[in-house]
C-alpha cells in the first residue's frame, strides 16, 4: 500500500506501536475512560464559554446592524434572532449534558446549573421583548418611524403648495434626529415647541378649514407617533443606563459570573480526575518511552527530508527579499507536506501581487506629490486650472471641470474652468441658493452626486445650471477649497454619465483640492503683494517728485535767506533798530540805536520803552493811540523826541512794524529809525 499522507504514515507507525503494547494498554482502559470524562467536562466548559460569547456577539450584531436593516422591519424576521434562539437552545443542552456526567455531580453544582438555566431563559425572553419593541419603533419607512416619515412627507408636500416655513419643518426633523442620536429629553421639549410653531404657521397661511385641519392632523399624527416612539425607545433603553437593554446587560453579566464560578468548580473536579489518570500513566511511561523513541526515529526519517527542502526554499525566498525570480520548491507528494508546499507557493504569489499593488499605490502617491508641486508652483488661476485638469483627465471622467475663486468684495465665486477642451468663465453669487457651488461653499462640505435628477435636491431645492453649460450633467463632485479653516473657493468635476464617481474618485479629487486650495491661497497672497508693490512704487515716485520739489524750494529759500540776511545786515548798518515785546519791553537793540541813546546793551534790554521818553510824550493821546494800533498789528510811521541816558534830546524818524505768528497773534514789534538832528544824520534807504 502506497502511503500518500502524513496521517497514513503516522497511522501505520501507531498501528505498529499499538500491536507492541496492546497487552499493556488493556490495563489502562479504565484510565482512558476516566480521561474521556475529563475531556467531556472540559469540552462542555469550552463550548459553554464559546456559546455565551456567540450569544453576546449576536445580540451586539442585531443592535448594530439589524436595527438599520429595512428587510428586518419589512419581514419581521432576522437570521440573527433565529441564530440567537438556536444558540440559547444549545447552551441549555450543554448544561443538561453537564448535569448527566456522574463523576462531577453534586447538589451545589446542580443548584447553580438550574439558576444559570433560569437566567438564560429570562435573558432570552428579555431579548425577544427588545426585538419586538425595536420592530414597533421601526426604521425609515417601517414602524413608528415610518409613519412619522410618511406624515412629515405629507407636511413637506403642503409646504411647497402653501409656502409654509420650510425651516420649521426641518427644525422638527432635526430635533427628531437629535433625540434618536443623543437620547436627550431636552429635544422632546424643543420638538414640541417646533411643532407648535409649525401649527401656527399652518393656521396663518392655509385658510381653507378642511385643508388646514387635514395638515394640522398630519402634524398631530406625527407628534403622537413621535411620542409613542419615544416611549418605546425608553422602554428599550441604552445598554449601560436604562431599559430592557440595561436589564439584558445585567443578566449577561450575572450569567458570565455564574458560568465562571461553575467553570471553576468543574476545573477542580476535572483536575481531581486528571491527577488519578496521571498517576496511572506515570507507571507505564517508562515502558512506552523506548518504543516511542524508536517510532520517532523512523517517522523523522520519513518526514525530515521534504520538510528540510521546504524550509531551505522558504529561507532562500526570504533572503532574496521576495524577488520575482524566486520560487517555493514544490514537494512532489500527496501528503500534508506536499499540500503545505503548494500553499506556500500560492501565498508567495499573493505576496508578490500585493507588492505590485503597493508599488502602484506608491507610484500614484508620487505622481500626486509631483502634480501637487506643479499646482502650488503656479500663481495664475488659469494655469492652475490647466494643470489640475490635464493631470486629472486620465484618472476620472470629467468633461466639465472648473474652479471657483471667492471674491470677498463682490461676495461671489468667479469660475474658471474647462468644458471639454475650451476654457469657460462665469460666476455664482453667494446669494443664489439654487447653486450647488454656493451650498458647498457656505456649508464647507463636499457634494457627491451620481444621479443628478434625484440627488441634487438633497442639497438645494431647485438647481440652476451655469449658462455656459449646454448639457445637464448626470454626476458631479463639489469640494470646498479650504486653507487654515478659511474657504478660498470651490472645485467641481462633472460627468454626463450616471454613477460616474466612487469614493476612490472623491478621495482622489480631495487630494487635488488640497494642493489647489494652497495654490489659490498663494495666488491671492501674490496678487495682494503685487498690488502693495505697485502702491509702494507709486508712493516712491510721488515721494521722489516731492523731494525734488522740496529741493528746489530749499534752494530758492536759501537764496532768499541769503538775500534777506544781506538786506537785514545792510539795514542794521544804516538804521537804528530796536525790538519790543507786545507789552513794550525792549528785547533787542543794535549798536546804532544804543549809541544814539547813549545806553549799554545790558542796561537797556528788558526796560519798558517809556524810559526813552519824557513824561509829556509818553502820556500823550497820540503816543497811547500809537501803541494801541501796534498791538492790533497796524504798522505806524512817527517822528518822536527821545531822551538819551544822559537826558539829551534826540529826534528819530521811526517806522514801527508788528510781527505776528501763524495764528495771527502779535509776537513782537520792530522799530527802524533814522536820526534827525544837527549832530548825526542817518539816511534810511530801505523801510518796511
Amino acid at each position: 500500500m502506497r502511503l500518500q499522507s502524513i496521517k497514513s504514515k503516522l497511522l501505520l507507525s501507531f498501528t505498529i506501536f499499538v500491536l507492541l503494547v496492546a497487552s499493556i494498554i488493556t490495563t489502562f482502559l479504565w484510565s482512558q475512560f476516566r480521561n474521556s470524562k475529563i475531556s467531556k467536562v472540559n469540552k462542555a466548559v469550552t463550548d459553554i464559554d464559546v456559546l455565551v460569547k456567540d450569544i453576546h456577539i449576536l445580540e451586539n450584531d442585531f443592535f448594530h446592524y439589524e436595527t438599520i436593516n429595512p428587510q428586518f422591519y419589512k419581514t419581521g424576521k432576522s437570521q440573527l434572532v433565529v441564530d440567537h434562539h438556536n444558540k440559547i437552545g444549545k447552551l441549555k443542552n450543554e448544561f443538561e449534558k453537564l448535569r448527566k456526567i456522574r463523576e462531577i455531580q453534586s447538589s451545589s453544582l446542580d443548584k447553580e446549573v438550574k439558576e444559570v438555566e433560569n437566567l438564560i431563559s429570562r435573558a432570552d425572553v428579555t431579548f425577544k421583548s427588545i426585538v419586538e419593541k425595536i420592530a414597533i419603533k421601526g426604521f425609515k419607512d417601517y414602524g413608528l418611524i415610518g409613519k412619522m416619515r410618511k406624515h412629515i412627507h405629507g407636511i413637506e408636500s403642503a409646504e411647497k403648495q402653501f409656502r409654509l416655513d420650510l425651516a420649521k419643518i426641518l427644525m422638527i426633523r432635526r430635533y427628531e434626529k437629535d433625540f434618536l442620536l443623543r437620547k436627550d429629553d431636552r429635544y422632546l421639549a424643543k420638538l414640541t415647541g417646533a411643532v407648535e410653531l409649525l401649527k401656527a404657521d399652518i393656521k396663518g397661511k392655509i385658510f381653507n378649514p378642511a385643508t388646514r385641519d387635514s395638515i394640522v392632523g398630519l402634524v398631530d399624527a406625527y407628534q403622537a407617533n413621535f411620542a409613542e416612539m419615544v416611549k418605546v425607545d425608553k422602554e428599550v433603553g441604552v445598554e449601560n443606563t436604562s431599559g430592557l437593554k440595561h436589564q439584558l446587560a445585567l443578566m449577561l453579566k450575572t450569567l458570565s459570573q455564574n458560568i465562571r464560578q461553575i467553570s471553576g468548580e468543574l476545573s477542580i473536579a476535572s483536575d481531581s480526575l486528571a491527577r488519578n489518570v496521571r498517576t496511572t500513566l506515570l507507571i507505564i511511561t517508562g515502558v512506552f518511552l523506548v518504543l516511542i523513541i524508536v517510532l520517532i526515529y523512523v517517522v523523522i526519517r520519513q518526514l525530515s527530508n521534504p520538510i528540510r527542502d521546504l524550509s531551505e526554499s522558504i529561507n532562500n525566498v526570504i533572503e532574496q527579499n521576495f524577488t520575482e525570480d524566486t520560487e517555493i520548491i514544490e514537494i512532489q507528494s500527496k501528503d500534508e507536506i506536499g499540500k503545505l508546499s503548494r500553499d506556500f507557493k500560492l501565498m508567495l504569489d499573493k505576496v508578490k501581487e500585493r507588492a505590485d499593488e503597493v508599488t502602484q499605490q506608491y507610484e500614484n502617491i508620487k505622481l500626486l506629490t509631483d502634480v501637487g508641486k506643479e499646482i502650488t508652483a503656479n500663481l495664475l488661476i488659469e494655469k492652475i486650472v490647466e494643470v489640475v485638469h490635464e493631470n486629472m483627465k486620465p484618472l476620472l471622467d470629467a468633461p466639465v471641470f472648473s474652479i471657483g475663486v471667492y471674491d470677498d468684495e463682490a461676495k461671489k465665486l468667479d469660475f474658471i474652468g474647462k468644458h471639454e477642451s475650451k476654457m469657460i468663465f462665469g460666476y455664482d453669487s453667494l446669494d443664489d441658493e439654487t447653486k450647488l457651488s454656493v451650498w458647498c461653499f457656505n456649508n464647507k462640505k463636499k457634494i457627491l452626486i451620481n444621479d443628478f435628477s434625484t440627488e441634487a435636491s438633497n442639497y438645494v431645492s431647485a438647481v440652476s445650471l451655469p449658462e455656459n453649460i449646454d448639457q445637464k450633467p448626470e454626476s458631479a463632485i463639489y469640494l470646498p477649497l479650504i486653507v487654515k479653516d478659511q474657504v478660498v473657493g470651490v472645485m467641481t468635476a462633472q460627468s454626463y454619465h450616471k454613477n460616474a464617481y466612487t469614493d476612490y474618485h472623491l478621495n482622489l479629487l480631495q487630494n487635488f483640492s488640497v494642493y489647489t486650495a494652497i495654490a489659490l491661497f498663494n495666488a491671492k497672497v501674490y496678487r495682494h503683494i503685487e498690488r502693495q508693490n505697485q502702491n509702494l512704487q507709486l508712493s516712491e515716485e510721488r515721494i521722489r517728485q516731492t523731494a525734488e520739489e522740496l529741493q528746489t524750494m530749499n534752494e530758492e529759500l536759501e537764496s532768499s535767506r541769503v538775500e534777506l540776511v544781506g538786506q537785514i545786515s545792510a539795514i542794521k548798518r544804516t538804521l537804528a533798530v530796536a525790538e519790543f515785546d507786545r507789552e513794550g519791553n525792549v528785547i533787542e537793540a543794535n549798536t546804532l540805536f544804543l549809541n544814539e541813546l547813549e545806553y549799554e546793551r545790558a542796561d537797556l534790554l528788558g526796560k519798558h520803552h517809556t524810559v526813552l521818553l519824557d513824561d509829556e510824550i509818553q502820556n500823550s493821546d497820540e503816543y497811547q493811540m500809537l501803541w494801541e494800533k501796534l498791538k492790533k498789528g497796524i504798522p505806524q510811521k512817527v517822528q518822536l523826541e527821545f531822551r538819551s541816558r544822559f537826558k539829551k534830546t534826540i529826534i528819530l524818524n521811526s517806522t514801527y512794524t508788528p510781527v505776528v505768528d501763524q495764528n495771527n497773534e502779535l509776537k513782537k514789534i520792530i522799530k527802524l529809525s533814522t536820526l534827525l538832528n544837527n549832530n548825526h544824520h542817518l539816511q534810511n534807504n530801505n523801510h518796511h
